[in-house]
């Protein structure tokens, strides 16, 4: 865990309409990036183990944002804190490219000659195009102390991901546990299932509750800036 500097841009919007949720529209903006020093808790998935499963790039990314979700809520819940409070974001651990948490893009090197996590180079290069990495920030300027208690807590928290994936009574992902994907399929379940049990190891759990955090999370004062007021 540590600092980051977390930067988001507006890049389109979509008009819905109010009382059906139907979209009747969208179209690109132009608007200056956000910038907002914090703290997160990050861990990165070794190449190792992704190499074990034989994923594709797309693959991968999809299981992780799959990760992500569920790890974002078991966190909430370990916290005892709003979901407003904290953020996710799956990329790489050197910050050069980050995958929209609604659907994945691939890393900007990867070519169209690119198997799974590398990419055919002359040998003795390092042919590494990303290491996957998942981030939970606090949503706050400066941090209020999530993400070191995120950090004590890791071993346990993965668990408690995949044991909140594995429950779940859907057989193929939903958003309860894996996100709502762009593009669903009978794998979008098991591949972060599969991922996540080379990290914990075996299941030997029958049942599985997510246990909050003993010490308790930082109050967190409401900052103005973060208020929405939601008029009828």
């Amino acid at each position: 865990h540590g600092e980051v500097s977390l930067v988001e841009k507006v890049v389109g919007f979509k008009k819905v309409r109010f009382h059906t949720g139907e979209n009747v529209g969208y179209g690109d903006v132009t608007l200056p990036e956000l910038t907002m020093h914090t703290s997160a808790y990050w861990f990165t998935i070794p190449h190792s183990i992704l190499e074990e499963l034989d994923l594709d790039e797309a693959e991968i990314v999809d299981g992780l944002l799959g990760i992500s979700h569920a790890l974002y809520y078991v966190s909430i819940m370990a916290l005892m804190c709003d979901g407003g409070d904290l953020g996710r974001c799956v990329g790489d651990k050197s910050a050069q490219w980050f995958s929209p948490i609604h659907g994945h893009a691939p890393p900007p090197n990867l070519s169209s000659h690119a198997v799974g996590l590398h990419e055919m180079r002359p040998r003795g290069e390092s042919n590494k195009i990303f290491d996957p990495t998942l981030f939970i920030y606090d949503a706050f300027p400066g941090g209020v102390g999530f993400s070191e208690k995120l950090y004590m807590e890791h071993e346990r928290l993965v668990r408690d991901t995949r044991q909140m994936i594995r429950l779940c009574s859907c057989e193929q992902g939903c958003p309860s546990c894996i996100g709502a994907l762009p593009a669903m399929n009978e794998r979008s379940k098991a591949i972060p299932l599969l991922i996540l049990d080379r990290i914990v190891g075996p299941n030997i759990e029958a049942h599985a509750s997510i246990q909050t955090i003993e010490e308790p999370a930082v109050p967190v004062r409401l900052l103005a800036d973060h208020q929405r007021e939601y008029l009828d």
